[in-house]
């Protein structure tokens, strides 16, 4: 079950940027051992945007 007012993703617009949590999460986990596609899935977005938010805000 998801968090009380937590973000749905489905309503996000195609393209749109990711939120500030998973901007967070994407940037903490870039330096893990964990490839960038696994952790894509984990969270639920693509490998594009793992890589594209990497790639922006570091």
């Amino acid at each position: 079950m998801r968090p009380i007012l937590a973000e749905i993703s489905g309503n996000r617009a195609q393209g749109a940027e990711p939120s500030k949590e998973s901007r967070a999460a994407i940037l903490a986990a870039a330096g893990a051992e964990k490839s960038k596609a696994e952790f894509a899935r984990e969270i639920g977005c693509s490998r594009s945007t793992v890589y594209d938010t990497i790639k922006c805000w570091n």
